[in-house]
């Protein structure tokens, strides 16, 4: 009997841990760097799954943090209760033992269950939520009639709204952090973070920023585009214009601001042209 409650203990320890880490890395984790640890499905399918798990527990962050709450909270009473239960059978007539005992568990379960798990978490909150998945997963469909009671009042007092939904915007200034941190599980080589990088400056780019007056063998016979056109639009109406030049006019006056060749935009993509 006592080998079982010890078992128990440390399982319950286990949980509140996991629950108190993975209420701090979910809070913690930027939605954007996701994306980063899902494409490579051959050997790294595990991690993937993973990926994709945790998007669906950040697509539904409310009912996973109540369910987090309720699986931590049953933890640690649990934790209390056996601890409770061993001391009387290992100091069944000295208080003082107990007290020390109590004590003792005190800083086991504040260090173990609390302070550790959220010092990993915070540090490497993508990678640690990954590794979790599995485990809020269980307790989700474990808690989920519980949890389903308490997502119902809290919705009710708090007014909640619904955030769940499979698709996620993100910014540029999101994919641009993403790009910019290369700790922690993200999956884009340099040359990938190169061309994404070139990608975001070609659709940050209108036409009239790469305007330049036109050359002597410049070819313009007819094609004119706004100054406001977007730069990864360019090479597209050019091509269906079978067109390599346009003319950049402004659309409030009608003036010609100069010319945006295909070249120019297949520079700026390669990062030649600044």
């Amino acid at each position: 009997m006592t080998f079982l409650l010890i078992c128990l203990f440390i399982v319950m320890i286990a949980i509140s841990a996991l629950c108190s880490g993975s209420e701090t890395g979910l809070l913690s984790v930027p939605r954007s760097r996701v994306i980063s640890s899902i494409g490579n499905i051959g050997s790294k399918k595990r991690e993937s799954s993973a990926a994709r798990r945790l998007i669906s527990i950040l697509n539904n962050l409310p009912d996973m943090m109540t369910t987090i709450l309720i699986a931590n909270n049953i933890a640690n009473v649990s934790i209390s209760t056996v601890s409770a239960t061993l001391a009387l059978q290992f100091f069944p007539l000295s208080p003082t033992s107990r007290t020390i005992w109590a004590c003792i568990t005190a800083v086991i379960i504040l260090f173990t269950g609390e302070y550790l798990p959220k010092l990993l978490f915070s540090s490497k909150p993508l990678r640690m939520s990954l590794s979790v998945t599995w485990f809020l997963k269980t307790i989700n469909f474990v808690l989920k009639p519980i949890a389903y009671i308490f997502s119902i009042l809290i919705n009710f007092v708090f007014r909640i709204k619904d955030t769940k939904g499979p698709n996620q915007n993100y910014s540029r200034d999101s994919l641009r952090n993403l790009l910019s941190d290369k700790n922690d599980a993200t999956r884009l080589t340099d040359f990938e973070r190169r061309l994404i990088d070139r990608v975001l400056t070609l659709q940050a780019t209108t036409a009239g920023d790469i305007a330049h007056p036109p050359t002597p063998d410049t070819d313009l016979r007819g094609l004119k585009i706004p100054s406001t056109t977007r730069g990864d639009d360019i090479l597209p109406i050019m091509r269906k214009h079978r067109k390599t030049d346009a003319e950049v006019f402004c659309p409030e006056t009608e003036e010609i601001l100069g010319v945006v060749t295909e070249e120019d935009v297949l520079l700026l993509l390669t990062g030649v042209l600044k």
